[in-house]
């Protein structure tokens, strides 16, 4: 782990030295753009000199809008000085967790007080993972596409879809056990580094060498073969990732280019779930919670006494469906090539194998599409999903099974009226997905009108969803209300949605655009910087 740690001083102000607070902050934000983008733990200290308990003083405020900005976070709460201020600080990145037990030292002989802390900087071991793979680079094509062949799966007799999916991962399954079957072993997990090369690994044990020889003798002419071998391997190393990842970027095509670049940019996602002892313990419990919500969605639809809705819509269709058209190979081989080919836990196959005899198994496939279209079913196999439960916003509770969403993860086999709804009352929308919004532009004096026309929309909207067997969620209804950020507005408008009462939000997410109360997009900026300086930091 590397640590960077800054002690900064900054001096009083007075007649001689014409220090302003704006040159503070303009050289301290210069400061942050060059220390925020470098890689590694980062941690700052010392003396600002800048009152951040008094949330009226306006340098405080520009101060800690610059840190949240830069993704950092200031430690220290408590008093530094005799006169009630804190100006010594402790500072961190958001997403770094070294500082622990942060605290005023007050036994000095002096009118300011000493800041401590813990810093959590240690090297971790090696982790050791058990894990269970198979050897697919052994796996001669020309084999295992015979293995297929004389199988007989592709002569089977089965006239029913259930049956043929179970032949077809049964005999594939046994296929693949036979040519990479499934082993067990012990990995050590180490850092992701696919530009390091045997050129870099020589140029380290150089550079290794001749510190060791410097401190052996304390030359100053070994120090300096040193440190030019430091400023070499650092070049090599700097050139090495930059065309790794130059060549990432250049050798994808433009449908892939935006995942080439959330990999580059973006943060992996660590899985968060429930603290549990068992985790066969933890899915059933997942399974039960999410089947009882589905049932209690369901009875209280079956239950409920259904309002009509209070205007007219057409909702009649003349054209009628009766059965499914039947495909062709050739049509399965393009959808099977146009589709992204990822592997799930319940695929008798890895992707790799998959794609390396998919044209033998197209007419497999063809039946097996076929069968269940002549037939009106699904096979029930292909119904099975590989479940992953995902904490739907960061910073919720994880023990609290309702705020996770489950995200299903498929075998390779297998809009509404709202807005007429909508605009027959008059208001503004935009449906995206399943995401519905209104707007509506009115004077302060019409604000008691404008909520009855709004909450008779919306109960419109909540009738036409009941009487199809959707639900409307209450809790998941945000307002928000826009006004002038130079005019302080009196009103306070609620929405009433069946028994919820919906209060405006200070800010809401739209679409990923972070909107305020005042449109003035100050927390979408931070947002974005935040973003931007983690992303140029991970590239390195």
């Amino acid at each position: 782990m590397s640590l960077r740690l800054f002690v900064i001083y900054r001096p009083p102000r007075n007649d001689e030295n014409k220090l302003t607070s704006s040159m503070f902050l303009e050289e301290f934000s210069s400061l942050l753009e060059s220390l925020t983008v470098l890689p590694g733990k980062l941690l700052m200290t010392g003396y600002f000199n800048v009152h951040v308990d008094n949330e009226e003083d306006r340098e405080a405020f520009l101060f800690s809008n610059l840190l949240q900005s830069f993704g950092l976070c200031q430690h220290i709460t408590g008093p530094t000085h005799k006169k009630g201020h804190t100006l010594h600080l402790i500072i961190s990145r958001d997403e770094d967790d070294i500082v622990t037990s942060p605290s005023v030292y007050w036994d000095m002989p002096s009118d300011h007080a000493a800041v401590k802390c813990y810093v959590n900087i240690f090297k971790p071991g090696p982790s050791i993972k058990r894990v269970e793979s198979r050897r697919l680079r052994d796996i001669d094509s020309e084999t295992f596409i015979k293995g297929i062949q004389t199988s007989g799966l592709l002569q089977s007799s089965a006239s029913d879809s259930e049956t043929l999916v179970e032949q077809y991962n049964t005999t594939l399954l046994d296929i693949l056990n036979q040519h990479a079957p499934l082993v067990k072993r012990s990995v050590v997990l180490r850092p992701h580094a696919p530009w390091y090369s045997d050129a870099l690994r020589a140029a380290k044990q150089e550079k290794r060498r001749r510190e060791r020889k410097w401190r052996k003798t304390d030359l100053t002419v070994y120090k300096q073969c040193y440190l030019d071998q430091c400023e070499h391997y650092r070049d090599l190393l700097n050139e090495a990732k930059t065309s790794y990842h130059r060549s990432q970027v250049e050798d994808t095509d433009q449908r892939n280019l935006f995942r080439v670049i959330d990999k580059l940019s973006k943060p992996k996602v660590k899985q968060v779930l429930p603290l549990h002892e068992s985790p066969k313990k933890l899915a059933n419990n997942f399974a039960m919670f999410f089947n009882d919500k589905v049932k209690k969605l369901r009875a209280g639809l079956e239950n409920k006494i259904f309002t009509p809705v209070s205007i007219m819509i057409d909702e009649k269709c003349s054209s009628s469906f009766s059965e499914f058209e039947l495909v062709s190979e050739d049509d399965v081989l393009k959808v099977m090539k146009s589709s992204s080919v990822t592997s799930c836990g319940l695929d008798p196959l890895p992707s790799k194998v998959f794609k390396m005899c998919m044209g033998e198994l197209v007419p497999i496939t063809t039946r097996i599409v076929n069968t269940s279209l002549s037939s009106g079913n699904m096979p029930e196999t292909l119904k099975h999903a590989n479940i992953v439960p995902l904490l739907k916003k960061p910073g919720l509770d994880r023990d609290e099974f309702a705020n996770y969403r489950p995200i299903s993860n498929l075998s390779f086999l297998s809009n509404a009226p709202l807005q007429d709804i909508i605009n027959a009352h008059g208001i503004s929308n935009v449906v995206y997905a399943d995401d519905t919004q209104l707007y509506l532009t009115f004077e302060p004096e019409e604000c008691d009108a404008v909520l009855k026309k709004m909450e008779a929309c919306i109960s419109d909207i909540k009738s036409w969803c009941s009487s199809n067997k959707l639900v409307l969620n209450d809790k998941k209804t945000e307002l928000l209300h826009f006004s002038s950020q130079f005019k302080k507005s009196t009103l306070h408008p609620t929405l009433t949605i069946g028994d919820s009462v919906i209060t405006p939000s200070p800010r809401a997410r739209n679409l990923g655009v972070i909107m305020d109360s005042s449109l003035r997009m100050s927390k979408h900026v931070d947002s974005v910087c935040k973003s931007a300086l983690f992303a140029i930091r991970k590239i390195g």
